[in-house]
């Protein structure tokens, strides 16, 4: 549930990925009307065990932290403006962040995507792993490359129902960025891409999304040997995307441990920003989807979801 004119919390290691998600939130600083709450983590009980053995070693940590946070707000957010609350705790960083988060309910969280490699592969750290996998809010992980506000969004969608909700959330974000949405898709079998069902799916959606006013293109694929999270990177990289939007996996209970094989994928080797969304953080309901236009009853078919929590509420600051 992307919700706006609330607040931000970004994870902070002092790496240049994370202060990278610092000047992506000064860089929407406009469209922002809420605070930045910067967070550091001594990570006690793992690796730092043995730095971090006595309570004086550990005060002196949270003062040196402290001081180069204010020095980060100082320099990017507070010159735009930007309320900002800095924050020193200590455990493991994942439990901690998701802690923290649940007591100030932020709109999205920014996390610096820091690269780790095994036998030459990238891989997802496991911090921010556990974050994007149990985090009830979008996270957005910020590549090296300079963040800017979103104004190509990717959207990569299937004939799932979770379809709805990404789609939902990137209308809003696509409306209050004055963004333009890419669709893209792969057919799936040896069908001809004009008789699939996945091309009549993403004609009305993009029909749907024209009504609202909001520009989109559309990309789908042929059947090849060729990973759809290739297809996707390939697309995002070829209209130089600024944000690629994608759900981490099903809706099913059984599946919230893990993020799914594309979207991993996709996570880890974009180099643009990737906002993930749980199936809990992009909930949404047809009657508050309703305020959009939606001439093709694209939102309203499914009346399970009319008892889950609002997520377009929450998108307009909303309870």
């Amino acid at each position: 549930m992307i919700r706006f004119n609330k607040d931000i919390l970004i994870p902070v290691d002092f790496e240049a990925p994370s202060v990278n998600a610092i000047q992506m939130a000064a860089q929407i600083a406009p469209f922002i009307n809420g605070k930045v709450y910067l967070l550091n983590i001594a990570e006690t009980g793992g690796i730092l065990a043995d730095i971090l053995e006595t309570k004086s070693e550990l005060v002196q940590h949270t003062e040196k932290a402290l001081k180069k946070l204010d020095e980060l707000k100082e320099k990017y957010l507070s010159t735009v403006g930007i309320e900002t609350i800095i924050k020193v705790d200590a455990g493991k960083p994942h439990r901690k962040i998701l802690e923290y988060a649940t007591s100030i309910d932020p709109s999205v969280i920014l996390i610096g995507d820091n690269d780790q490699f095994i036998d030459g592969d990238k891989i997802l750290g496991t911090t921010n792993s556990h974050i994007i996998t149990h985090s009830k809010w979008p996270v957005i992980t910020v590549k090296s490359r300079k963040p800017a506000k979103p104004l190509k969004i990717v959207l990569p969608l299937d004939l799932s129902h979770q379809s709805k909700s990404q789609l939902c959330n990137a209308i809003a974000m696509a409306k209050h960025y004055n963004s333009t949405i890419y669709l893209v898709s792969a057919v799936i079998g040896g069908i001809k891409i004009r008789d699939s069902r996945i091309y009549s799916t993403l004609r009305q959606i993009q029909k749907t999304i024209q009504q609202n006013g909001i520009k989109t293109e559309m990309k789908l694929y042929s059947r090849s040997e060729i990973p759809v999270y290739r297809r996707i990177l390939e697309y995002a990289t070829e209209i130089d995307a600024d944000l690629i939007m994608i759900m981490t996996h099903t809706e099913s209970t059984t599946h919230d441990n893990y993020i799914g094989a594309v979207a991993h994928h996709v996570i880890n080797e974009a180099p643009m920003p990737v906002l993930s969304l749980t199936y809990k953080a992009a909930y949404y309901e047809p009657e508050e989807a309703m305020s959009f236009v939606d001439p093709l009853n694209i939102f309203s078919d499914q009346e399970k979801v009319l008892k889950r929590k609002s997520a377009l509420g929450r998108l307009f600051g909303r309870k």
